[in-house]
């Protein structure tokens, strides 16, 4: 009885002293979540028929924002830009300068690279003292080794069959490790202390089909490891968290009834080889899952419950550890998919989730209805750390640390949107999408020319961006796509169906001015069109210029 009784004291004693630690900092950890492909009506939260109870009740106490949007929607350019709080146009990195001069448009593929100077969210909060960890999904580095394999070994890789299976071939196992720790050094370079459970980019870039499927086990795993580490630690932590979900392979896909890209992948196979030790039970419980969906339930549903048990494992752990009450835990996605609208600026595409929560600073839940950007991330997380910023440290976005404070007031009037050729800006009503090509373009397209797509027809004029099969997709799914200036009124025409730029001329003129002023501020060299670098003799025949009322 004794023994148990000074085995209580000291529990409480060290639960104290944890709690203690905690209250010192006051400046909060940082939790950062980033999902893959997340559309907006995936969450329980957002009005939708999913289960998701762990990040409803995020946002239940917490911020949910309506209006959230990324600046570029697809991967690596997305991530890019809320990591550094830059636009990619102002990446300089010497392989993107190379490839678009600062004087020339850009037309971007997936291929952005983190510069690895330190300028970026995890640099700065390291060098102001924070202990920074990375998980998951990079795709911001190394494109030499993601587009192929053949020049793994070139690069210190070790190489495989694309039907090897980890599970029988020990040889494979081994290089799986190998490959792992080669990617968690990689990523350490850009200012993180702790990398583990990484995913290059995405499953595909493993080049092996036994490889192929989600585990966001794995991923809360190397999560809650980190969170362990910190408990006892004086100084704050900042995670980011990138989880492959839900992303191709699509995990709610069903064959011969299986989910073979997520419940019903072999949880022992992660991307640093074979791991058996149950943590698929003890976090996220997929049998329970399967067990309690029904026949006729919407399937996302199911793997939207895997995830979320996921989230919450690690939010169980920072309760745990007490080191819950003080960070700052921001949810979001890096693009969404709907309608075929990744890679393009349409709602589909850039209207993303954003929960921000902090239980020490955020007291009930709250509803923000004005307009904000993922570029915006990185100056909120800094400010809110009260970080000192190198005079480097560049940055398009703007902070919205006065919501985080309880004003309701807009942080900004409008949102620059960039997707290779085409630019849009978006206000609290109102969208306006221009497409410019470069002169070479525009003087093929006026001579009558043409261009071939993603399964070699032949199209009008070139697509948005370099990656042609998504891009494919985004033309044949949004009518619209192809068209030189679209204006939406995009709550009421939530499908962005009806163009009101002819008929609405004077909206037209305004967001026109208005994204000549946005473009102006972002890189006042980069051409791009009338906007910016105008060339009247290549553009004023396409009758692209507006006159403006006085």
């Amino acid at each position: 009885m004794r023994k148990e009784f000074l085995l209580g004291i000291c529990a409480l004693v060290g639960v104290g002293t944890i709690q203690k630690v905690h209250a010192q900092n006051k400046r909060p950890n940082v939790l950062f979540i980033l999902t893959d492909d997340e559309n907006i009506n995936t969450l329980g939260c957002y009005g939708n028929n999913v289960t998701t109870p762990n990040i409803d009740k995020l946002a239940k106490n917490g911020i949910r924002f309506t209006n959230a949007n990324v600046v570029h929607t697809v991967c690596s350019p997305s991530r890019y830009s809320i990591i550094t709080g830059r636009y990619y146009d102002n990446n300089y990195h010497p392989k993107f300068l190379k490839n678009f001069p600062s004087d020339k448009p850009s037309c971007v593929g997936n291929t952005i690279m983190l510069e690895n100077d330190g300028m970026n969210l995890a640099g700065v909060l390291k060098q102001n003292g924070y202990n920074t960890g990375f998980v998951g999904k990079f795709h911001l580095g190394r494109h030499e080794v993601l587009g192929t394999n053949r020049n793994w070994k070139a690069n210190g890789l070790k190489t495989y069959g694309r039907d090897e299976d980890p599970r029988v071939n020990s040889e494979m196992n081994q290089k799986l490790k190998s490959n792992h720790k080669w990617w968690c050094n990689a990523i350490k370079e850009f200012g993180f202390d702790y990398v583990n459970g990484v995913y290059s980019a995405n499953m595909r870039e493993f080049f092996n089909k036994n490889m192929n499927a989600h585990n966001v086990e794995w991923t809360a795993d190397a999560s809650i490891k980190f969170i362990e580490q910190q408990k006892d630690k004086a100084d704050p932590f900042f995670l980011f968290v990138g989880t492959t979900y839900p992303h191709g392979p699509a995990p709610e896909k069903k064959v011969n009834g299986k989910y073979i890209a997520s419940l019903d992948a072999d949880p022992s196979i992660t991307g640093e080889g074979i791991v058996l030790d149950g943590k698929e039970e003890k976090i996220a419980a997929r049998q329970k899952i399967k067990n309690s969906i029904k026949k006729d339930q919407d399937k996302k549903s199911a793997t939207a419950q895997w995830w979320d048990a996921s989230v919450g494992a690690i939010i169980a752990k920072l309760k745990e550890t007490g080191q819950y009450e003080n960070t700052l835990i921001i949810y979001t996605s890096d693009h969404g998919k709907r309608n075929g609208s990744k890679t393009t600026l349409y709602e589909g595409g850039v209207h993303v989730p954003l929960i921000v929560h902090w239980a020490n600073n955020i007291k009930s839940e709250r509803i923000y209805n004005n307009i904000v950007g993922s570029i915006d991330i990185t100056p909120t997380i800094l400010d809110v750390c009260d970080a000192n910023i190198p005079s480097k440290m560049k940055m398009d976005g703007i902070s919205f640390k006065s919501v985080i404070e309880g004003q309701e007031k807009a942080t900004r009037e409008a949102l620059l949107l960039r997707m290779g050729y085409a630019c849009g800006v978006k206000t609290n009503n109102w969208k306006y999408i221009a497409l410019r090509y470069p002169v070479a373009d525009e003087k093929a397209i006026q001579q009558g020319k043409t261009f071939i797509g993603h399964r070699k027809e032949t199209i009008s004029q070139p697509y948005y961006m370099l990656h042609k099969q998504l891009s494919q997709k985004a033309a044949k799914n949004n009518k619209h796509y192809f068209e030189r200036n679209q204006l939406f009124e995009y709550k009421k025409d939530k499908r962005e169906n009806k163009n009101l730029y002819l008929e609405n001329k004077m909206v037209a003129a305004k967001m026109h001015s208005i994204m000549a002023k946005e473009l102006q501020k972002v890189n006042s060299k980069r051409s791009y069109g009338e906007f910016v670098g105008t060339d009247k003799a290549a553009f004023n025949h396409l009758k692209f210029v507006i006159n403006y009322p006085e």
